[in-house]
């Protein structure tokens, strides 16, 4: 069988005069205009890989948001897939190259009315400018907490847990996060610390999403840390998780809290807007 082909790429804007402006790419080889995107190298993960085709296609370098989903069809008889995200332009040096000609900033609707595959850029306009996002983080794996002999808090990373900590700080810097929490216990802090150390902060410790301070309202205080516009991490445990999702409105058969896993929520006006738990994939 053959396997069918991924890819990613983003609805790139920015805010202009006149209101938010959307980057399309024209593409000589098929004379088209499209939304930056491309194939996925080997071992590559799909936000990255799109983050990496929008610098390269629209020579853009953004800070990623929400995923507006993905598109499907075939390839001469391939199944191909794209995954596509929101992304905020901070740096724009646009060059032409063999695969992209021209690049033009226009309004959403005259996007719109351009592009071959207008279905990402449809549902990026369902979503706010000003959203916040946070990515909230189970910590990483840290051994059987059975045959720990010290305490509980001060249960360290295992190996598999310190891979998945460095899986976390190569992709969520792309999201270009503003401030990185995490509650106390040491697997937490060990679970965003690399990632913190990527992009230049410090871990602040914030035990209201900490187990053991029995937190009554985790929601409000994700809400409270959330900042318009902008994209916070927040690093809790397995106990509290799942309440916050639940609170917040997800449906109870989809809330999982696997060790290492990450959720992109986007919030806006105090409520959840788009839940996502695939950003490692």
């Amino acid at each position: 069988m053959t396997e069918g082909i991924r890819a990613a790429g983003g609805v790139v804007w920015r805010r202009g005069p006149d209101g938010p402006e959307v980057a399309v790419v024209h593409r000589p080889r098929y004379d088209d205009w499209s939304l930056p995107k491309g194939k996925l190298h080997a071992g590559e993960l799909h936000l990255p890989a799109a983050m990496r085709e929008i610098r390269e296609e629209a020579g853009v370098v953004g800070a990623a948001r929400s995923s507006v989903g993905g598109t499907e069809y075939d390839v001469d008889g391939v199944g191909k897939e794209v995954r596509w995200w929101s992304v905020r332009a901070a740096t724009e040096h646009f060059a032409p190259n063999d695969e992209v000609d021209e690049l033009r900033w226009l309004p959403p609707r005259a996007a719109l009315e351009l592009v071959h595959e207008p279905k990402p850029l449809r549902r990026w306009l369902e979503l706010p400018l000003d959203a916040a996002v946070v990515l909230l983080v189970r910590h990483a794996s840290a051994g059987d907490a059975s045959t720990w002999r010290g305490p509980d808090s001060a249960r360290p990373l295992d190996e598999r847990g310190r891979g998945q900590a460095d899986l976390i700080a190569s992709v969520l810097p792309h999201f270009r996060p503003v401030r990185v929490l995490s509650a106390s216990p040491l697997r937490c802090l060990d679970t965003v610390s690399p990632l913190a150390a990527v992009l230049g902060q410090r871990v602040v410790v914030d035990d209201r999403f900490a187990e053991a301070s029995e937190p009554v309202d985790p929601e409000r205080s994700l809400l409270e840390v959330a900042e318009p516009g902008e994209a916070v991490v927040v690093c809790s445990q397995g106990g509290i998780i799942p309440r916050i999702l639940q609170a917040l409105g997800l449906e109870p058969e989809r809330i999982r809290a696997r060790k290492g896993s990450v959720w992109v929520l986007t919030l806006h006006d105090g409520r959840l807007v788009q839940a996502e738990d695939d950003v490692l994939a």
